[in-house]
């Protein structure tokens, strides 16, 4: 099976190229690893704002609980989590 061709736009010609796997990889919105903590700390909050909203009654200590734990998570496993250095 051929591997597919990938093209993109040169930024400084104008012309189009062709791209390895490599040059998309370098060119991605974001690394595995960022899109990894961003959804567990989306999870988590989300998470947390349902129980403490239930638990509660209150959407907004909802809101707030979710927001906070969104951030500790973040911030958390950015902390924990080693950066891939190749």
């Amino acid at each position: 099976m051929r591997r597919p061709v990938w093209t993109g736009v040169d930024a400084g010609s104008g012309n189009v190229v062709r791209m390895s796997d490599r040059t998309r990889q370098e060119r991605a919105l974001m690394s595995v690893r960022t899109a990894v903590i961003v959804l567990a700390g989306v999870l988590a909050g989300v998470a947390a704002g349902w129980l403490t909203g239930n638990a509660r009654g209150s959407v907004p200590e909802g809101l707030l609980a979710g927001a906070a734990a969104c951030a500790a998570t973040v911030q958390f496993l950015h902390a924990t989590i080693e950066p891939d250095r190749r």
